[in-house]
């Protein structure tokens, strides 16, 4: 087993360094403080390679990296740059020549180096444990297309193995009894929305919620007639008949969660019973408190119906992606975390380290925030090694719930408070002192915040309100010396639909165009919560003749200069693809190609004859 170990350091190996959780909120020195800590380590004589940094985006990887380098090489300059860093680091016994020998050997075996994604370690620890994980040989990981099309053979597969009575109790359940929807396109609404959730949870969770008792159709007969008098003739004012009235119609159509929802009816369940602070009448009671117990039980057994027939979809959908994807040998990203968490309880995952040509004794967690319960399992062991009491180990994570943005793929940011439970020995601190923003951004931050308990349109959720109001710590900065200014604009409220989402880019287009007039040096960011709003927002601004540049995960296919290279690729596979030879014909390479006009069958095929054997020859 090889080892990069900064060998002969004039720093004691021994030092320990404390396992620590730092929630830093953004602009506080997040990826400075993960860098301290692994130039703390290797300047210490840890081995490089047994030290593993992991982050969520390959940028965010390649940040860390170039951080912990051009730092070092800063050290590595002179005197006075290797006593700012030792001072940084607070290793007093730092000299120029450590720096610079630490820095030989860190370029010298680069390649040993981990400073991965979450995505790359798992891919890596499961090739190496490939047999013991159970993956059938030459396993691979599909892109979307081939996931989409192993999810609809999935899906075939399920619909052809079951009997169809199951099948359509099933589909009644999901659809509320609505005949609308296809049954394909059910089921594969409910593996979209649902699968993840069914693998991080154990069945009994889906069996917890208990049907309520109802009451005879009778009953609710006598008292919907009941209610219908009140309305006609009962004592109470013309606002609350008018509401009451909308009850009964909620109640007619069979709309139970508006019913529930409704103003009176949480008067009720709460035992207030009162409407616009006037006692509800007794007469009224009478017959609208059963009414509203009972939808609100139809309702709930209503949900406990989707709720079993989601499970059994699920499961018999499980069972079928399973079976496929190991006679396929081809598996998603997250079914590698998943494999990985069950070596736990097993000795085996102590395999890893001999696998991977060195143990990992050190680990430093990013963004952690975003972490998976599943990559959790699959990393803890590593971490509880890590924070065992020796000091050539250590245990070092960084995150903040307040950016977690990555729950539609599974992320669970309530990790990052059991991190001080679950390990021994760690420090929790807390950074929210900002060296990006001026104090204008700042207050703003702070008053947002603080302050969400007073909007109303956010009742619904006020138990998540009440808790991020009283966890939401003072921001102050440090960037005293910038100048700064807030201004929060809001559009007419539209629908959310394409055309109501057009409105939206259009008048922020709109403002970007009124800024660059009045300050054309200013460089302006838009933000956007979905990436294909992002290439929208781009061709209006060239259309203004704006310029801007985009980042993010755009299609590479909107580029004009792909599109030309998927037209090439079309025609090698087929020579007479019409579309393909005019794009090329019409395009700026039509001379280079020697394809000038898209109706020549001979130069047609011989630029596919050309391209083939140039991927052959080039691959």
């Amino acid at each position: 087993m090889n080892s990069t170990t900064m060998t002969n350091s004039t720093i004691n190996m021994a030092t320990r360094f404390p396992n620590s959780l730092i929630r830093a909120s953004a602009g506080t020195g997040k990826t400075y403080q993960l860098s301290n800590r692994y130039l703390q380590l290797i300047l210490s004589g840890h081995p490089a390679d047994r030290i593993l940094a992991v982050t969520f985006t390959r940028k965010a990887a390649g940040e860390i990296l170039e951080r912990i380098l051009f730092r070092l090489a800063a050290g590595a300059v002179d005197e006075r740059s290797a006593e700012q860093l030792a001072q940084q680091l607070d290793l007093p016994q730092l000299t120029l020549q450590e720096c610079r020998r630490v820095l030989r050997q860190l370029t010298r075996s680069f390649h040993r180096l981990r400073v991965n994604t979450l995505d790359a370690f798992f891919l890596k620890a499961a090739q190496s444990l490939s047999l013991e994980l159970g993956l059938p040989p030459n396993w691979q990981i599909v892109d979307d297309v081939s996931r989409y099309q192993l999810q609809q053979q999935a899906v075939a597969s399920l619909l052809e193995q079951q009997e169809s009575g199951n099948i359509l109790k099933i589909m009644h359940w999901l659809s509320k009894g609505e005949t609308s929807r296809s049954v394909s396109r059910l089921i594969n609404e409910t593996v979209d929305g649902m699968y993840s959730i069914f693998l991080d949870s154990p069945p009994e969770a889906w069996h917890r919620l208990k049907p309520h008792p109802t009451l005879l159709a009778e009953e609710v007969e006598a008292h919907r007639l009941g209610l219908q008098e009140w309305i006609e003739n009962g004592a109470g004012s013309d606002r609350l008949k008018s509401e009451v009235k909308k009850l009964a119609d909620m109640m007619e159509a069979g709309d139970w969660e508006e019913f529930v929802e409704s103003t009176i009816s949480r008067s009720i369940f709460t035992g207030k019973l009162t409407y616009y602070s006037k006692p509800l009448p007794e007469s009224l009671l009478y017959n609208l408190r059963p009414l509203a117990y009972e939808m609100q039980a139809q309702l709930n057994n209503q949900y406990v119906k989707q709720l079993l027939g989601s499970f059994e979809l699920l499961a018999c959908y499980d069972a079928q992606v399973q079976a496929l994807k190991t006679e396929l040998r081809s598996f998603e990203f997250h079914d590698l975390p998943r494999s990985l968490g069950r070596l736990e309880k097993s000795a085996r995952w102590q395999q890893l380290s001999y696998r991977l040509d060195s143990a990992i004794e050190s680990l430093l967690l990013d963004e952690f925030q975003d972490t998976s319960m599943d990559q959790w399992l699959a990393v803890r062991p590593f971490a509880r090694h890590a924070t065992a009491n020796v000091a050539e180990r250590t245990f070092f994570c960084v995150g903040d719930v307040k950016q977690a943005i990555y729950g539609w793929r599974g992320g669970n940011a309530d990790l990052l408070d059991g991190i001080v439970d679950e390990l021994p020995d760690v420090t929790d601190m807390q950074l929210d002192t900002s060296y990006r923003s001026s104090q204008p951004v700042i207050d703003v931050v702070n008053r947002v915040n603080r302050g969400l308990g007073q909007y109303p349109n956010l009742a619904a959720a006020d138990v998540a309100v009440r808790h991020w109001v009283e966890n939401f710590p003072e921001h102050t900065t440090a960037r005293n010396d910038l100048a700064g200014y807030v201004q929060i604009e809001t559009v007419e409220p539209s629908d959310d639909t394409d055309h109501g989402r057009e409105l939206t880019i259009a008048k922020a287009v709109e403002r970007v165009e009124e800024l660059r007039a009045v300050a054309p040096h200013l460089s302006i960011a838009l933000l956007f919560r979905k990436n294909a709003q992002v290439g929208r927002a781009i061709y209006l601004l060239q259309q203004r003749g704006i310029p801007a540049s985009e980042e993010g995960g755009s299609s590479l296919c909107d580029s004009a200069a792909v599109q030309l290279i998927e037209s090439l690729l079309t025609l090698a596979d087929y020579p007479a693809d019409t579309a393909a030879r005019f794009h090329l014909a019409q395009s700026p390479w039509s001379t280079a190609l020697r394809l000038e006009s898209h109706r020549s069958d001979t130069a047609a095929q011989r630029l596919a004859r050309d391209t083939r054997e140039l991927l052959l020859d080039r691959g």
